[in-house]
């Protein structure tokens, strides 16, 4: 009887053995397990994305057989900060020794719902191209600034460093007034409205691997699809002076209160900012207040030769200043371009000819 569960014992721990070396058969039949390190790119500047601060947030990551659609990850979710995915799972190379192509997005930029869709998820054709739609109108919040890469990588290159980059470009609009009066008069400048025009609101890109951060992929445009959208920068009458009186010296602006992130687009094909504002004159020696309304479009492609379009990851201030004591009503635009070093300049618009 002792020899029966004896051999019994025997029997279930050898079992046990060849089950478990037939797991690791299995799984070294894979190839190697596929390990992640998620960084941003350099220049990021973001606190969550500084490059001195290990990134422990969630991206969402898809990876397929180089040039197939044949998935290896399906959208898993990956922990950065214990580097495990939501399922539980491990991934591993393909047997037959291709290459894979990873996508990843941060979780937040997946929306579920019309309201808050940003970016779909990537479509992968079956010769291995990879796309991404966004459809979401200019003008979107803050916390857009999310961030994606494409990689490929051999399963001799070790961990597979996921690269965090913008796809969008920041904008921001300032607008002030100069010159609020002189020895004969005192001026305000009411902002009445300002808006973004014929904007491309929604487009795809195609994933390849000029995004490297060698580049940044700011080289990259969308393939927008839609050329009429409009962006409300402000629908209200705002003064840009808080004070007529010549005693007092303070002038307030109008500046966006949060960036807004638009598609990377090129600027030569009509994009417009629309500017209306009025000029208030009270003269010093008696004479009637003068109230005058201008209004103007000026392509964005001509503020500026260094801002011919919106690129990826750039962090760009439109800086408008209206000096109402000028004859011709002049306003300067000024202008900041960061990628996230930095780029200054101006341009004029003459109000002579309204």
């Amino acid at each position: 009887m002792k020899k029966t569960f004896l051999f019994a014992a025997i029997a279930g721990l050898m079992f046990a053995s060849c089950t478990n070396d037939e797991q690791m058969f299995d799984e070294a039949k894979k190839g190697n397990e596929i390990r992640f390190t998620v960084a941003p790119q350099t220049a990021q500047t973001r606190a969550e994305h500084d490059i001195d601060v290990p990134y422990t947030g969630k991206v969402k990551i898809w990876a397929w057989e180089e040039g197939t659609d044949n998935a290896i990850i399906a959208g898993d979710v990956y922990d950065a900060s214990n580097k495990t995915f939501a399922t539980g799972n491990s991934y591993y190379y393909p047997v037959n020794g291709r290459n894979v192509d990873f996508v990843a997005v941060t979780v937040e930029t997946i929306g579920t719902d019309a309201a808050n869709s940003y970016f779909t998820e990537p479509n992968r054709t079956a010769d291995g191209k990879t796309t991404m739609n966004f459809g979401t109108p200019v003008g979107i919040l803050n916390h857009m600034t999310d961030a994606m890469t494409t990689e490929l990588v051999s399963q001799n290159s070790g961990t597979v460093p996921m690269i965090l980059r913008h796809l969008m470009a920041k904008l921001n609009i300032r607008v002030q007034q100069t010159a609020r009066f002189n020895a004969a008069t005192q001026c305000l400048v009411t902002l009445n409205d300002l808006q973004i025009r014929k904007a491309h609101i929604n487009g795809t890109v195609a994933l390849n691997q000029d995004w490297k951060a060698v580049n940044g992929g700011n080289d990259c445009m969308w393939d927008t699809t839609d050329g009429d959208g409009t962006w409300d920068v402000v629908n209200a009458d705002f003064p840009l002076c808080a004070d007529i009186d010549p005693a007092v010296g303070d002038v307030t602006n109008f500046e966006t209160a949060e960036s807004k992130f638009v598609l990377p687009q090129d600027l030569s094909n009509g994009q417009q900012l629309y500017i209306k504002y009025t000029v208030q004159t009270k003269y010093l020696n008696g004479q009637p207040t003068v109230e005058e309304v201008f209004d103007r479009e000026i392509d964005l492609k001509d503020i500026s030769a260094s801002i011919q379009n919106w690129a990826m990851n750039k962090n760009i201030t439109y800086i408008i200043t209206i000096n109402p004591l000028e004859d011709s009503h002049k306003i300067t635009f000024d202008f900041d371009v960061e990628e996230w070093g930095a780029q200054s300049g101006s341009n004029g618009v003459d109000h002579s000819t309204l």
